[in-house]
């Protein structure tokens, strides 16, 4: 049997919730009565979970375990009341990823160069003291907000009701698997957006998010011209709207194209290609990096590159239009992710400024990522995406 891998790890501990990570010294009991203060609070008052490092057991090294951990959390506790290198490598893990992170303990703890961020004072706070609970909530609090900020920005049109996801997810069967795995259940592109877009709506909108979920393959062409926000996964390959949605918001000279490979564009299984157009010059197609797998000539993407596309829906005001598409799956996914995910939001954001903000929805703006696969199972995760660049059209 495979072993599980960190993120199912995560999953079965935390039951799919949102979860804090504890940075702290392990086996100490005032350590752990600290942590299960902490545990108490954040499960109920904030109904999120709360892992340390020794919560998840993983067969593989102790770094990937920590690094995974990290990676998934939506912020992060530190106690800095004690020194520690481990401690303070994986601050510096966690800072490096974006994450947002409160401090326990005393500021004269602390490196020159974390001082003067969000610090609370251990001192400050009798065992069981109320206030600590609410500064603790407090604080997650507005961190969660500054995600959700993000994904409101990314993603909701200045109506946001009603919303169609476009998109056409493969059926996972024995002749889809790759030779030497067991048979695939998910999908790298459009189970990642469609679980990313549903995931975001429902944390933004509630119950009343009033969305719905079409065939690429069977809706009908005319739902371009409908009073409905579009968000599109996949090419226009797999979903006939992507291709007129790209003319629209690209413009004349596009910037970008996913196409068939030249002089193979009438063939049933053509191979596709991501272009960039540079300094107005002709299309250039980027690189891919392949694996073979097997002796029948079989090969995998490990590196592939996506796009993510929104603006002004071309018919529609107070509409917006978002396509998430790569030339293969892998490049799909990693756009998936880029643009559900706060933390690669966050990213993005960072590219665009100060020319363009992302709340600004009256422009068209682009972000190309790369996606890598990940050693554990072969998929793609946040860690394997590149917010490589991004900018405005208009």
């Amino acid at each position: 049997m495979p072993t599980p891998s960190i993120g199912q790890l995560i999953q079965s501990r935390t039951s799919g919730r949102p979860y804090v990570f504890v940075i702290m010294k392990f086996r100490d009991s005032e350590k752990d009565a600290l942590f299960h203060r902490l545990k108490n609070i954040i499960d109920h008052d904030l109904n999120m979970a709360c892992l340390r490092g020794d919560d998840v057991l993983a067969g593989q090294d102790l770094l990937a375990k920590v690094h995974g951990l990290i990676d998934g959390a939506e912020a992060v506790i530190a106690d800095v009341a004690t020194d520690s290198h481990n401690v303070f490598y994986e601050i510096g893990y966690s800072k490096a990823k974006g994450k947002p992170i409160l401090f326990l303990g005393d500021e004269t703890k602390l490196p020159a160069d974390l001082r003067g961020l969000d610090l609370m004072r251990l001192a400050d706070y009798p065992e069981d003291s109320p206030l600590f609970a609410q500064n603790i909530v407090g604080h997650l609090k507005a961190y969660a907000h500054a995600g959700r900020e993000l994904l409101r920005s990314m993603l909701l049109g200045p109506a946001p009701r009603p919303s169609y996801i476009v998109a056409g997810p493969k059926y996972p069967s024995e002749d889809s698997k790759i030779p030497g795995q067991v048979p695939d259940r998910r999908t790298f592109g459009d189970n990642l957006g469609i679980r990313g877009l549903v995931s975001a709506f429902g944390n933004l909108l509630g119950e009343h998010a009033d969305l719905e979920l079409v065939s690429a393959q069977n809706c009908a062409m005319d739902l371009i011209e409908q009073d409905v926000n579009l968000y599109l996964i996949g090419s226009g390959r797999v979903n006939p709207l992507a291709t007129p949605i790209m003319h629209a918001l690209l413009g004349e000279s596009p910037l970008f194209e996913i196409r068939p490979e030249p002089g193979r564009e009438h063939e049933r299984d053509s191979i596709m290609r991501f272009y960039i157009r540079q300094y107005g010059g002709a299309p250039v197609a980027l690189g891919e990096n392949v694996r073979p797998v097997g002796s029948e000539g079989l090969q995998v993407h490990v590196e592939d590159w996506g796009l993510v596309l929104r603006g002004p829906h071309p018919h529609r005001k107070k509409r917006i239009a978002l396509l998430l598409a790569g030339a293969h799956s892998l490049g799909t996914g990693a756009a998936c992710l880029a643009a559900t995910r706060s933390g690669l939001i966050e990213r993005i954001e960072r590219k665009l400024a100060p020319d363009v903000t992302l709340a600004d929805k009256h422009r068209t703006i682009w972000a190309l990522v790369k996606g890598h696969i990940n050693d554990a199972d072969g998929h793609l995760d946040e860690d394997g995406v590149t917010v490589c660049d991004a900018g405005a059209i208009g």
